[in-house]
């Protein structure tokens, strides 16, 4: 029976190493600043089991690398896991031979909307990609959410997605509607004041 459960652990293992393999091979290239790639600056930020800190290193490799960190920050905020993938981690949950630390999806997503915070109005050229992420109906709930809140921190250059985001600011889930309201007052507080949402943002 242990004989089984090892194989289990050690196929179950494969098969999500395959899988983040192939993912890997269809990601755009991963830019390099001081010999570090962006998405391991960016691993920085969820290292602490406290929750996301930031550390002066990761702002300054986001910002020297500029426009060219974007499509990598696209990509982890579209991240999501396929039913796949969370079958294999569970599996690999319930075996006790092979220990495997996953990073939940989130906090990926999470690490590139401060990213686009950094970069601020440098982001400018990533707004329509992040609206097609805020229109796209089969995505996730939590990327919908952190694309609004990365046009929120793009600013007023982020203007066009205002008519995108005016229906999100009155949605009945309550983050998400928060989100949008804020990223709103942040891009245009003209057009959130006739919409009715005060000017104060949040911290």
């Amino acid at each position: 029976m242990k004989r089984v459960k090892i194989a289990l652990a050690v196929l179950a293992v494969a098969l999500v190493g395959a899988i983040a393999w192939q993912i890997a091979q269809s990601r755009a290239p991963d830019p390099v600043y001081k010999s570090r790639k962006l998405s391991e600056w960016l691993k920085d930020m969820w290292r602490n089991e406290n929750g996301i800190t930031v550390s002066h290193g990761t702002v300054e490799a986001v910002r020297e690398l500029g426009t060219n960190a974007i499509p990598t920050l696209l990509q982890m905020l579209r991240t999501e896991d396929s039913p796949l993938e969370l079958k294999l981690r569970r599996l690999i949950k319930r075996q006790q031979v092979i220990k495997v630390q996953f990073t939940p999806i989130r906090q990926k997503q999470m690490a590139a909307a401060f990213a686009f915070d950094f970069l601020g109005t440098n982001a400018q050229s990533a707004v329509p990609a992040l609206i097609q992420i805020v229109d796209d109906e089969g995505i996730s709930p939590s990327s919908r959410e952190l694309a609004i809140l990365s046009l929120g921190y793009i600013g007023p250059p982020a203007k066009q997605s205002v008519p995108h985001l005016l229906p999100w600011a009155t949605n009945g889930v309550e983050k998400l509607r928060d989100t949008a309201q804020t990223a709103l007052r942040r891009i245009d507080p003209k057009a959130a004041n006739n919409a009715g949402i005060t000017n104060d943002l949040s911290p």
